[in-house]
């Protein structure tokens, strides 16, 4: 990777293509779908009247890779390989820079792959009959996790 520093470029739906590693900037929300019918007569009476769509930031970015596209729909797979479906009327994306995009992909599917091979190691550990799988004849720890063991250290 280069240590130049590259900024994620907005990306208007016309311009995607297969290919691009994107990453959702902001999603927006209609607030009158989680208002009841209270709440939705009190802004019926009332004389302002609040915007009942927001854009909101994701929690976690997500890195993308677009495999399909017919606008509005985006069809998408994370580092993973997991597809996802993006509807571009209710998000705005950001193309990320090509080298960066390829190496955090690459990056982020190797740590998930260790994950998966963890908890299959952790899973075939917790089935030997002791429960913490660590062979001591503890019962008392939870049948699953490495955490345990990494705890008891």
């Amino acid at each position: 990777m280069n240590s130049t520093c590259e900024a994620v470029r907005p990306l208007a739906p016309e311009d995607v293509r297969d290919g691009d590693v994107i990453v959702v900037m902001s999603r927006i929300v209609d607030a009158a779908a989680s208002l009841d019918v209270y709440d939705l007569m009190m802004l019926a009476e009332s004389q302002s009247t609040p915007a009942l769509r927001r854009r909101i930031l994701p929690e976690a970015p997500e890195l993308l890779r677009v495999r399909g596209c017919s606008v509005p729909m985006v069809m998408t797979t994370t580092p993973t390989d997991e597809p996802r479906l993006l509807d571009l009327r209710q998000c705005s994306i950001g193309r990320v820079d090509r080298a960066f995009g390829d190496a955090a992909m690459a990056a982020m599917a190797a740590a998930a792959a260790r994950a998966k091979a963890e908890a299959a190691a952790d899973a075939s550990t917790a089935g030997n009959g002791t429960g913490s799988g660590t062979g001591d004849g503890d019962d008392s720890a939870p049948a699953s996790g490495s955490w345990w063991r990494r705890w008891r250290r």
